[in-house]
């Protein structure tokens, strides 16, 4: 509509005649700093599960909230590992009725038919038969939006809640036994 139609994109900006500006930035490079100071109404953290220093982007723009009782938007499908910081945002939004939750299937834009097409096309893509596809971790996650373990960056990826049950349990100390420590540091080992 004429009121808001846009006067035009200045490099990493977009203003509007009624004075609103949309502003964007990344976080790989750091630029998300460049942003601290001026006050705001939203701020979208798209894809948020993702970025690699989550608490310095929000100690950098979540200020500019204070003085407008703006709000916060964390806009992402579950990270690759539930370890990341924005699980913690998510289940605290969770705890307070305030996340959104969908899956491919809430998709409006897809039909039954178009899903069942994205499936295949995935599957094949991933050198996967459709079944192992719909049990991969990369499916749940990116599809289902299910906070699971990426099974292709898990250091162990058979490990599961499952095998756990049969595998580790309470053992009885030994009334006689020797201890030893054994040590690896780990250096250039990402485990």
């Amino acid at each position: 509509p004429e009121p808001y139609r846009s006067t035009g994109r200045v490099g990493h900006e977009m203003r509007w005649d009624n004075d609103a500006t949309l502003v964007w930035s990344g976080t790989d490079n750091d630029t998300f700093r460049r942003q601290r100071g001026p006050r705001s109404h939203r701020l979208l953290f798209d894809e948020s599960g993702f970025y690699p220093k989550l608490p310095d982007v929000e100690q950098a723009l979540l200020p500019s909230l204070q003085t407008t009782g703006g709000k916060s938007l964390y806009l992402c499908s579950p990270p690759l590992s539930p370890g990341h910081e924005f699980e913690a945002r998510y289940q605290a939004a969770f705890a307070d009725g305030l996340s959104e939750h969908d899956t491919i299937y809430g998709n409006p834009r897809l039909s039954e038919t178009d899903v069942r097409n994205l499936i295949a096309r995935e599957a094949s893509r991933l050198g996967m038969t459709v079944p192992e596809f719909l049990e991969s971790t990369y499916w749940k996650r990116e599809y289902l939006a299910m906070t699971v373990i990426e099974e292709t960056r898990a250091a162990l990826p058979s490990w599961n809640d499952e095998r756990a049950k049969g595998i580790v349990a309470e053992m009885q100390r030994p009334a006689f036994f020797d201890a030893y420590v054994g040590l690896d540091w780990g250096f250039g080992d990402p485990h």
